[in-house]
Parts: structure tokens; C-alpha cells; sequence
């Protein structure tokens, strides 16, 4: 897979807290999409700060967003696309599927003081 499917959803798991990515639609590296969490919140993909919205860098299988939870906390995204065009593995079973596709990487919490950065990646479940 050599970029993020345009309309597709993925189950992503952000330091151990579940959710659900959604993307909308993909154009010129302008990603629009929602992302949603364990407590059922639902909230557009945000821009990372210097952009005027979530991105994908084509070359670099880049994907760049942010949210901003319910108490004020911004959290900044920044994930890769896995390099291999197949399942990640027969063995691995998500909602019962099989993953397409991985996206993983790390985010910031601005509230969160004892630690600079979290691990999150995410699991392409369906197309279209």
C-alpha cells in the first residue's frame, strides 16, 4: 500500500486506550476524518500546529494530526505507513479481520508532565 486508503476505517489504539480513525477522504495530502475514543467521543482530525490541516506526506508515508480532548489537552499525532502490501499477519485479529494495513508512531499530551511523548498505532480495518 503506497498511501493512506481516502475513505477507510482503522481501530487504533493510542497508549493502551481504544478507538476508532476515520478517514474521510484524502486530496493533495489534505486528510479529512474524525477520530473517536474508549468513551465514545467523536471529534473532526485537528491540524498539527504550523498546519492548516491533518496531512499526508506522500514520500515519507507521513500521517500528522491532532485532537483536543474534553479537559483542554491537545495531543499531536505523527505515524508511518507500514512498507508491505499484505496483511500483517494471518495470527493477528482485530474485531475479527484480518488488518490490511498498520499505521504507527507516537503522540504528545500538552497536559501531561512526566513524559514527552506516547506510542499509538492503528490497524486498517475496511475500505470505502
Amino acid at each position: 500500500m503506497d498511501s493512506i486508503p481516502g475513505v477507510s476505517m482503522w481501530a487504533i489504539f493510542m497508549n493502551g486506550v481504544r478507538g476508532h480513525l476515520t478517514i474521510e477522504s484524502l486530496s493533495n495530502g489534505v486528510v479529512i476524518g474524525t477520530i473517536g475514543d474508549s468513551e465514545n467521543v467523536t471529534q473532526p482530525l485537528e491540524p498539527v500546529s504550523g498546519a492548516t490541516t491533518p496531512t499526508w506526506k506522500q514520500n515519507a508515508k507521513q500521517f500528522q494530526f491532532a485532537r483536543t480532548l474534553q479537559d483542554g489537552e491537545v495531543q499531536t499525532f505523527t505515524g508511518y505507513l507500514d512498507d508491505f502490501d499484505a496483511a500483517v499477519s494471518d495470527d493477528v485479529r482485530v474485531d475479527g479481520q484480518t488488518p490490511r494495513a498498520t499505521l504507527a508512531g507516537t503522540f504528545t499530551a500538552s497536559r501531561y508532565e512526566d513524559r514527552a511523548e506516547f506510542g499509538w498505532f492503528a490497524f486498517l480495518l475496511r475500505l470505502g
